[in-house]
């Protein structure tokens, strides 16, 4: 069966799990993004108040920056210590 659909979108065997990777990888940021703005909306439409909607906004983004924070020196870290191990 996937052989049949590589075969009919001309799409190698060996670059399916790359584009099924890219694939996730678009469907959950979109989810992301899509969350991001309804959550503030639906806590203005039940509550009308400005402050909870900033709130709810924050709440929602502010997660999503510290994971990029701490993911990026973990990243970095882990990179630095695979060119030590390359040097040495």
């Amino acid at each position: 069966m996937i052989a049949k659909v590589c075969a009919a979108l001309q799409i190698s065997p060996k670059a399916l799990p790359l584009i099924c990777l890219i694939s996730a990888e678009f469907l959950s940021q979109l989810g992301n993004q899509i969350a991001a703005i309804a959550i503030p909306i639906l806590v203005l439409q039940f509550t009308h108040s400005l402050i909870a909607t900033g709130i709810a906004g924050a709440g929602s983004i502010i997660p999503i920056v510290l994971a990029a924070f701490i993911g990026g020196k973990a990243i970095d870290r882990s990179i630095w210590c695979m060119a030590g191990e390359h040097c040495s």
